[in-house]
Parts: structure tokens; sequence; C-alpha cells
């Protein structure tokens, strides 16, 4: 059976999200810390003693002001009256809002001493932009908190909406541009970057996001020279230097990498307690051949952060390596949850997937990095063609997948060595099928001998009752 191929994410620093899975210095903002009850079912109005034609009953039972405003609820679900038996209203729509906003800050930080509500938080934050659609704070906050529960495709809208109500609000920009990133996206993750540095040119998280995404667009100089120039404005950022640490090592300098890794840990405040340089050191020490040592590493970061992605990814390539599919499978499950736009997650998680058993769940993630113009398309389609091949047994489209898979390396003039791997496939396949060809002719043949001769023992049969007929 042929090894799929693996690949190796580095550390959740270099996604550009924090311990707590949210954008890196992205703060919430509050103006009060209010709560409210939730109201029961209304019961019929009493009919109010003031002037009827200013009101309009509706069929909820409740009286509906020519302003728009819904007669008040008690905390039983009754319609409220005051004391000369006149409706009384619910606040304007901003001022619903505000409160909802107010109380899903609250919801977020725990209130009175009890764990942070963050579901609660999302639906009055969501309820909050539903009643002032024009409300960029609420968007803000309901975009951050979307993006921290790993809901991208909400996240990016709601940033969006955020960024194009304040368009001088630079935290916007750092957010949408995050869920790009996360997404991978990471064209448009530089250019919201970047018209985030328009608004505020001297936004360290901004310019550690252009950093990052040249580094994963493979410009590693070009990430090497930014990482270095934040470093001289701040020379405490630890996503500078992860992002430092990581181009050094897509360039093979371990030891430069090492170095500026064990550098952030020891003179860098917060560098010690960092789950990204703990596992960032870890890689190196992969790259190194120390198996063991990367593992202590890898390890420690999940003790700092049981939610850190890059360490769980990297746990999840040893325990491949050493065939435990299982462990790998439930580390890749978690990582891809988190960051579900990354396609070397997926391609890792397929592997996994096959050692478990899990053919089709392996198959539909090979197809789905195909269907993109991700960078591990042939990657993802090599692999298609093994998984055919050997657990499908389906030669003919392996070998299909395989020529497509040649033909699109060879394609804009590519070249492929002679001694590459794909040659021996194609070979295997083809053999495979011949041979699998021949079985079937030979079956087909069995077959036919017995058909032929149960065929003849029946005419024998049938001719000796007739026989016996005739004689009587």
């Amino acid at each position: 059976m042929r090894t799929p191929s693996l690949l190796v994410l580095a550390a959740l620093g270099a996604l550009g999200l924090g311990a707590d899975g949210c954008p890196a210095g992205v703060a919430t903002t509050t103006s009060g810390n209010a709560t409210a009850a939730t109201p029961a079912e209304p019961t019929p109005a009493a009919t109010p003693t003031g002037t009827a034609l200013a009101y309009e009953l509706m069929a909820d039972g409740r009286y509906k002001n020519t302003d728009g405003r819904m007669q008040a609820l008690d905390g039983a679900g009754n319609p409220m009256f005051d004391a000369a038996g006149e409706p009384m209203w619910e606040p304007p729509p901003e001022e619903q809002a505000q409160q909802l906003f107010e109380e899903a800050v609250a919801l977020q930080q725990g209130i009175a001493g009890q764990a942070p509500n963050e579901v609660a938080a999302l639906a009055r934050l969501s309820k909050a932009v539903q009643l002032v659609p024009e409300f960029s704070e609420a968007w803000y906050n309901l975009g951050r908190l979307q993006l921290k529960m790993n809901n991208l495709p909400d996240a990016k809208v709601s940033l969006k909406r955020a960024k194009d109500l304040n368009p001088e609000h630079a935290p916007s920009y750092l957010g949408l541009g995050l869920a790009m990133e996360r997404g991978g996206e990471y064209a448009g993750a530089q250019r919201t970057f970047e018209l985030g540095l328009q608004k505020e040119n001297e936004n360290v998280e901004l310019l550690n996001g252009v950093a990052r995404i040249l580094r994963k667009l493979g410009k590693t100089q070009m990430a090497i020279d930014r990482a270095k120039a934040i470093l001289r404005v701040n020379s405490n950022s630890l996503d500078a230097y992860n992002t430092l640490g990581l181009c050094y090592l897509d360039l093979g300098e371990l030891e430069l990498a090492r170095f500026v890794f064990l550098k952030a840990e020891a003179s860098v405040p917060g560098g010690a307690e960092s789950a990204s340089i703990q596992a960032n050191m870890g890689l190196v020490f992969f790259r190194m051949d120390k198996e063991y040592a990367a593992e202590e590493r890898f390890n420690a970061a999940r003790a700092l952060d049981p939610d850190h992605v890059g360490a769980m990814v990297n746990l999840a390539y040893v325990k491949l390596k050493n065939y435990d599919f299982e462990g790998a499978r439930a580390l890749l499950e978690q990582a891809h949850r988190t960051v579900p736009g990354s396609d070397a997650i997926k391609l890792d998680l397929a592997v996994s997937y096959r050692g478990t058993g899990d053919v089709e769940g392996a198959r539909r993630l090979y197809e789905e990095v195909m269907s993109g113009p991700s960078e591990h398309r042939l990657s993802a389609m090599l692999n298609l063609g093994i998984l055919q091949a050997d657990f499908d047994k389906d030669y003919s489209t392996a070998l299909t997948t395989y020529n497509k898979y040649k033909a699109e390396r060879l394609k804009d003039g590519g070249t492929i060595a002679d001694d590459d791997p794909i040659h021996e496939y194609i070979t295997e396949a083809d053999r495979a099928k011949g041979r699998e060809q021949k079985r079937l002719e030979r079956e087909a043949k069995k077959r036919a001998r017995e058909e032929a001769k149960a065929a003849k023992a029946a005419e024998a049969q049938n001719s000796g009752t007739q026989s016996g007929v005739e004689g009587q």
C-alpha cells in the first residue's frame, strides 16, 4: 500500500489567533452592564382609557403606537399600562439595541461570577443589529464572537458590515483579515490588512498579519523583512518572532529558527508562556529528528493552550508517523473545526481517515481540496489516485487520476524527474489493471464452462424424461 503524503502545520501564532482563538488585540467595548428577563407569552390587553384611535390593537393582544413601538410586557408577559390606564411602550429600537449590546458584553465576561455565556451573547448581538442595522459597534462585536466560535462565513459578513459602517475602525479590518486568513483566502486577507494599515499605519497586529500572509504565499524573504521591521518598532512582538522563526524553518535554516524561538522564549515578556513559541520550538526539534524533544514541546504548548492548533496538528503528525491513526484523527478533527479552511489539515485528516477505515471521509476531503485553487491541489490529486488504487481496486480510475496529475505537473513547461514516484504508481496500477483483467477473463471462461456443463446436463435429463413418456 502506498503511503499518502503528509503535511505539517506550524503553529497557531502563525494563524494570527490569540490563546482564546480570537483576533489578537481586538478589544470588546462596553458602556454598561445591564441584564433583562425574557418575557413570557403575552395575554390579551385591556382597553386603554385614553384615546384609542392613537393605538392599533395587534393580534397578540398588544397595542402598537403610531411611531411603531409596541406595548411593553411585564415579567409574566402581560401588556403593561400606567396609572392612568394608558399603554406603556417599549423603548425605541436604539435603546433596546444598546441594552442588548451591553448585556452581550456582560455575558461574554461572565455575570456575578458565572461562566461566560457566549451563545446568549451571540443571540443578543444578533437581535441588536436587527433592531439597528447601522450599529457598527454591535456588528464588530458580533463578528469577533463569530470568529471565536469558528463561524467564519458569518464572521466575515459581520466584520465587513462593521468596516463598511465605520471605515476608520482599524480593528474591523484586522478581524475581517483574520477571518479570511483562517479560511485560506490569503490574497483577500492581505488586501484587508493593508487597507487597515491605511487607517493605522503603525498597528503592529495589522503589520504582523501582512508578514504572516507573505510567508504563507511563499514570499519568504519579504516576510522576513517585514518581521524584522516590526521588531525594530516593537521588539516584544511574539507574532513577529513566530513569523521570523517559521520563515527560517521554511528555508531549512534550523539553527537560525531555533535561535529566534529560544530568544523569544527567554527574553520577550510572555514568551515563556506562549503556546505558539513552544509549538514552533517543537517543530524545529522535529525537523532536527529529535522526536522526543519535539513531542515534549508540543505537549507543553497544549498544556498552556489545549486548543492550540499548531500543537494539535504537529502532535497528530507524530502519531501518524507511528501509525496511531485513531489518536491522530481526534487531534486533527479538533484542529479542522478550529481552522476549517486549512487544506494542509484536511490532507492530514484524510490520512487519519484512511488509517481508521473511513475511506469515504478521506475521498471527500481529497475532492474538496482538489475543487479549489489550493497550493495542495496536486497532493490531494495524487493521494486520491492512491486511494482509488489501494482501497477501491479501481485501477482504471486510478490511472486516469495519475495521468491527470502528471499532465498538471507538466503543464506550462513543468518537468518530472525520472525517479519521481508517479512513474512507479502508474506502472503498478497498469500492471494491477492487467492482472485484474486476466482474472476477470479467467472467471468469465470458468462461468462459461460451468454454464455449458449445466446446459448439457439439463438437456440430457430432459431427453431421458421424454424417452420415458414415449415408452408408456
